[in-house]
């Protein structure tokens, strides 16, 4: 597709996989495409998990809610579950999403959230068993706790979730999501760490091409 009208974003959290009860079933899969079928939208960008964890079947991250036997609240159970029983039939979530876009001749982006939302040292359903090990690799002067981009671990790990995003999965691009909790160095150290963020970017830049 040349010229893109439209692109919509979808967190596939809130309005989707928050929303069913499990097992949800493949209507319910596709409904972040069915829903734009008759609009003037032709590019479905989809953030596939809050940051840390994610909600496909990743072979170099975490799925969400992968390390709990239960959840304290709704929707993270019903997340997780719908995940797993997709999983366990043989349906990767993102492939049948992927699918359903292409089938109905919509382009879709996989977006990666490059922060991380929660605090290093919650075991929280929104934490990875990556940066709960290592909240060393995390910011400690600033407001936020997401990852610092400054430790080469942090960058290699964002890296490989966007290499798989393009290998492994038809994707026709992919959004790096900047924009939720934008503080990536510690206070002081932005400027002295640009280039490296310019490299990382680059990186995958060169993955995707």
């Amino acid at each position: 597709m040349s010229d893109r009208r439209l692109l919509f974003y979808n967190d596939s959290r809130h309005y989707y996989l928050y929303c069913y009860d499990p097992p949800i079933g493949l209507a319910d899969v596709r409904a972040p495409v069915d829903e734009l079928l008759g609009t003037r939208v032709d590019t479905l960008v989809y953030g596939s998990g809050p940051g840390a964890t994610v909600f496909h079947n990743t072979r170099v991250g975490e799925i969400w809610g992968e390390r709990f036997d239960g959840f304290d609240t709704m929707y993270a159970y019903r997340a997780a579950e719908n995940i797993r029983s997709l999983i366990e039939r043989g349906l990767d979530p993102l492939d049948v999403l992927i699918d359903r876009a292409h089938e109905k001749e919509m382009e879709f982006f996989a977006s990666l959230r490059m922060a991380n939302p929660g605090p290093p040292d919650a075991d929280s359903v929104f934490n990875s068993k990556f940066n709960l090990d290592h909240p060393e690799w995390c910011l400690r002067t600033r407001s936020s706790s997401n990852f610092n981009y400054v430790h080469p671990e942090v960058r290699a790990e964002r890296f490989a979730l966007a290499e798989e995003y393009v290998s492994r999965y038809d994707v026709d691009g992919l959004e790096l999501d900047w924009a939720f909790e934008p503080v990536f160095f510690e206070e002081g150290e932005v400027e002295e760490n640009t280039p490296l963020m310019t490299g990382f970017v680059r990186q995958i830049r060169q993955a995707v091409d």
